[in-house]
């Protein structure tokens, strides 16, 4: 089936594994079932039997072998030790341009083909603190007669005769990489500026690489509306384009400027403020923007208010109260309305602060095509903007209206019903989806195409996978290929790839081509060049990607331009970004890993986790603590529900999140409370007001009441 304004049709994103291309070699270290290593050639016959307790491939024709837990060997083809080094494997790594790293003392080193010291181990040795290594520390390696380095105060490189460069500000590229945005990354231009790092502090440059505002902030956000966010210390302050203070740092914190509104937090409570530093409106528990970022912002924007009893409440841009805050729950405007929650019942109300739906349905959507989604009695049916039910509720789901049409679900299967709900297309399909660039994707007999507006096929259901048709082009997987059609149904050339990973719309594609993966836009040309070894995505503007180093990977956030960010920062990535807010690993002991939250600038914002399951989700994020229970925290890090935990929390999907309590699955609300009990042998997330259950040996859809509303037979 298919959800209101998304579709389960591609599992995790559509991520196909690919393997780590190998080092150009003569020998490959293979590692047996016991554990133990040994030597094969590229046709796979054994070549040296070994066993060593560790091995690397072979490269400029030599082996990195352990033969004891204290001494790395480097052994020719013939297996015999051509040297050795008194340290561990793990602080020692293969052959790079003719030298090869290692680690003495926790400072780092090269040797050459003979085993002589090239570049004595001066040079700080940088700290492994990737989730995917359990090494003490990152091997490095040379290219192109350079490779990263680090002193006590300064960052640079090392030219294979061991003279040292010291990193410039300006961008240096080597082979294709930026290696100087490791250690000084850019951010995304604003308003012609992008603040950049020295390594000590922030400033300004302009599009043509010139700084405009010299490095004097602990941190800098990108301009809006012509001032810009900054931090001297632990306050915050409002910078123009020339550097001059607008308001001085004197915030505990504060947000971007919109519609000439800001919104700081003072020793009171969060506060609105005009650009003179004028105070509009302050003392409230929180205040947030309740407009959608993603869309055009109105000149006269909306705050969501908390008061001092936990309720939520509506305030115009001059401090205007927009009546009482009463409600549990205020979501972004869409267009004029913004849902509501109250007593875990949904409502609308308009930009006046007036209940245009009242807060009594079950689920609801905001107003598609001049009516309304709604579900009461575990049945969907519609409403029209003035809250009066025109399609009864007889549906077990359905979809927003558009163009016409509305996506329906029986129990069994899907179709289409028009504005006076009668049943356009017969329901068919195993699945069938929202309309997108004007066509919806289909499900039939197992294989995927797209349907028309009104429901006519457009393309037929030939594909493996499809995902939906954006400016004209769709990605559809075929016999183990990935490729572009048009609305036809015509390929648009003959390139295809192995694996394609596609993110929210206008955002880069991740993609696998020959071992590599990069990531290209929607005409098919590469965006970021296929470089990376391993990556996992784009979202909210954000790509995770990793580079591989040895045995291990070192992981990065890139923009969608292919620039590294918060390379300086002293933590590595360990999340997706979700609600501008993503997780990364701060170090790691015996008992796993330590992670902490950042935002979207890279700013640390909380810590004390072990383990994330999805991130955040719905402004919410199911986590494992120090102590060892899991739970769940709101975008500032804090602890929801105190003294309640569970045995394992997923993300919140549709208002409800999965828990695992006792060996068994059920489903827990924001206010930490079971609504469906722990009855559950599997369970998955609700999508749409349903969700997979297996109950008994039985596979079943079940409503937000825990109602079965569809068994496999």
């Amino acid at each position: 089936m298919t959800i209101r304004g998304m579709s389960l049709l591609l599992g995790l994103g559509w991520l196909l594994a690919v393997s780590l291309p190998a080092q150009e070699t003569t020998f490959l270290s293979v590692q047996k079932p016991d554990q133990s290593w040994y030597y094969i050639d590229a046709t796979g016959k054994t070549r040296l039997a070994g066993p060593y307790l560790a091995a690397d491939d072979f490269t400029d024709g030599l082996g990195r072998v352990a033969l004891s837990p204290s001494v790395t060997e480097f052994i020719n083809e013939q297996g015999k030790v051509v040297f050795e080094l008194p340290v561990p494997f793990s602080q020692t790594a293969g052959f790079s341009e003719g030298l090869a790293w290692f680690v003495q003392g926790g400072r780092m080193g090269f040797v050459n083909t003979t085993g002589q010291q090239a570049i004595p181990p001066h040079f700080l040795a940088e700290p492994d603190r990737s989730q995917q290594a359990n090494e003490p520390y990152l091997p490095v390696f040379f290219t192109n007669g350079l490779a990263p380095a680090r002193e006590v105060m300064t960052v640079g490189w090392l030219r294979n005769d061991g003279t040292w460069v010291k990193s410039p500000v300006q961008k240096v590229h080597v082979d294709g990489d930026p290696l100087a945005a490791v250690f000084t990354p850019l951010m995304p231009f604003s308003e012609g500026m992008a603040a950049f790092s020295n390594g000590q502090a922030f400033g300004y440059l302009n599009t043509d690489g010139q700084t405009v505002i010299s490095p004097a902030y602990d941190y800098a956000r990108p301009f809006s509306e012509g001032l810009a966010l900054v931090r001297q210390g632990l306050s915050w302050g409002f910078i123009d384009q020339k550097g001059n203070w607008v308001l001085s740092a004197q915030y505990r914190e504060a947000r971007d400027f919109h519609g000439g509104r800001a919104v700081v937090d003072l020793k009171d409570g969060w506060a609105l403020i005009d650009r003179t530093g004028k105070v509009i409106t302050r003392g409230w528990k929180d205040l947030a923007l309740a407009e959608d970022l993603n869309a055009k912002l109105t000149s006269d924007p909306l705050y969501v208010y908390e008061g001092k009893e936990g309720k939520k409440g509506l305030i115009d841009s001059n401090g205007q109260l927009l009546g009482p805050a009463s409600w549990d729950q205020i979501y972004a405007f869409v267009d004029n309305h913004a849902l509501v929650v109250k007593d875990k019942l949904l409502g609308l109300v308009n930009r006046k602060g007036q209940i245009t739906i009242p807060a009594e349905w079950a689920d609801l959507g905001y107003e598609r095509d001049g009516l309304i989604a709604f579900s009461h009695n575990k049945k969907w049916g519609w409403l029209n903007p003035q809250g009066k039910i025109v399609i009864p509720a007889s549906w077990v789901w359905a979809g927003d209206f558009q163009a016409g049409y509305a996506p329906v679900f029986d129990g069994r299967a899907g179709g289409l019903v028009d504005h006076s709900g009668k049943l356009v297309v017969k329901p068919i399909y195993q699945e069938i989806g929202n309309l997108v660039d004007g066509y919806r994707i289909m499900k039939l007999n197992a294989k995927y195409g797209f349907l028309k507006a009104d429901g006519q096929v457009a393309i037929p259901a030939v594909y493996d996978e499809v995902k939906d048709f954006q400016n004209g082009k769709a990605w559809v997987a075929q016999d183990g290929r990935v490729f572009l059609i048009n609305t036809q149904g015509h390929r648009l050339d003959s390139q295809s790839w192995d694996s394609v990973a596609l993110a929210k719309p206008g955002q880069p594609v991740l993609t696998a081509s020959g071992g590599k993966m990069g990531f290209i836009n929607t005409k098919g040309e590469w965006a970021v060049p296929p470089v990376w070894d391993r990556a996992l995505g784009f979202a909210d503007g954000k790509g995770l990607v990793a580079r591989r180093e040895g045995n291990s990977a070192r992981w990065f956030y890139t923009d969608n331009t292919g620039k590294l960010l918060f390379a300086d920062k002293p933590w590595t990535p360990f999340s997706l970004f979700h609600d501008d807010r993503a997780f990364v690993v701060l170090g790691r002991d015996d008992d796993g890993l330590h992670l902490g939250i950042i935002d979207a600038q890279g700013n640390l914002l909380a810590q004390g986790f072990r383990l994330t399951l999805g991130g955040f989700s719905e402004g919410v994020a199911a986590v494992a603590f120090d102590d060892g229970t899991w739970g769940y925290i709101n975008t500032s890090g804090k602890r929801l529900f105190p003294g309640k935990s569970w045995k394992r929390t997923y993300p919140f999907r549709d208002g409800l999140s999965t828990a695992e309590d006792a060996g068994k699955y059920g489903y827990v609300d924001k206010t930490g409370d079971w609504v469906i009990p722990a009855r559950f042998d599997h369970a998955g997330l609700f999508s749409g007001g349903l969700a997979w259950v297996e109950e008994a040996g039985h596979q079943e859809y079940i409503d937000k009441t825990g109602k079965v509303v569809w068994t496999q037979r």
